[in-house]
């Protein structure tokens, strides 16, 4: 982070009750561009929030431990937002699996004309739009930059702002760090269907992913039934989508589901056949 070619910038480390060595790593560093900020574990979306309350910059842009971003990151993001005069940007993120293959996800377009992508480092935005919009759901601990995009997007449109994008990745993401089976994912996915709904409902494509995704959490739950449940619904909504049936199939046999499903590191990624 500090070696990025965007000088005017404050790098905030939440420190959100870690067990390593971060803050010993952290306070040996002398650079008048970096505050850390110790809390007790609180969650991810509270962790983000606390750094947005002290973050003194008109943008703002968030970085995972497992991220890693390539000097331009910043200086590219905001000279787009400046040239644009874009409340939002959003970037291209390069993935590196377990297996050592790295693929390159770019923004997806949307039913508004924009291109987004809402991944811990893909995206830039305003702090007042930010602030403005409540920040991040702090129920969540999961699909939080996504929740969070959709508020965003709507902000945009109200105002009359623009969410534009680039296909450049400017963020490389270890994912072998994620994956398992962890409750709260499932818990976050059902409250972002229930919460906006009416997104969804206007876009059926997007629903049947996210039905999809829950679809494989609750199958690595062991939670076989629902899962056949979401898939099915999931196939229902977008029938022409091969996914949608692979997933339906694969629900529909728990030990095919366990052995295909809990090998997945991310089942948000989507773009892979399932």
């Amino acid at each position: 982070m500090l070696a990025q070619t965007l000088d005017d910038l404050e790098v905030i480390v939440v420190d959100d009750g870690s067990s390593d060595e971060t803050v010993a790593v952290i306070e040996a560093i002398d650079d008048t561009r970096l505050r850390l900020l110790r809390r007790t574990a609180s969650g991810v979306s509270t962790a983000r929030n606390a750094g947005i309350d002290v973050s003194r910059g008109r943008y703002v842009s968030f970085l995972d431990g497992d991220d890693h971003a390539r000097a331009r990151w910043l200086e590219t993001l905001v000279q787009i937002a400046r040239r644009r005069r874009a409340a939002v940007v959003c970037a291209g993120i390069e993935w590196q699996d377990r297996d050592g293959i790295s693929s390159v996800r770019t923004p997806e377009r949307q039913r508004t004309g924009s291109s987004t992508l809402f991944l811990s480092g893909s995206y830039l935005v305003e702090r007042d739009m930010l602030v403005a919009v409540g920040g991040f759901d702090e129920t969540l601990g999961y699909s939080e930059n996504f929740e969070l995009g959709l508020r965003l997007q709507a902000a945009c449109q109200e105002q009359g702002r623009q969410v534009v994008s680039t296909d450049d990745a400017l963020v490389v993401t270890d994912r072998t760090l994620s994956g398992g089976s962890k409750p709260f994912r499932l818990a976050a996915i059902e409250r972002v269907l229930t919460v906006h709904e009416p997104y969804f409902r206007r876009d059926r494509s997007r629903h049947a992913t996210w039905l999809g995704v829950a679809a494989v959490e609750a199958a690595r739950l062991g939670r076989h039934r629902q899962s056949a449940s979401y898939a099915l619904r999931s196939m229902r909504l977008d029938p022409r989508d091969p996914r949608a049936w692979v997933r339906l199939t694969i629900a529909a046999i728990p030990p095919l589901a366990r052995r295909r499903w809990e090998s997945e590191t991310d089942p948000a990624d989507m773009t892979r056949p399932m």
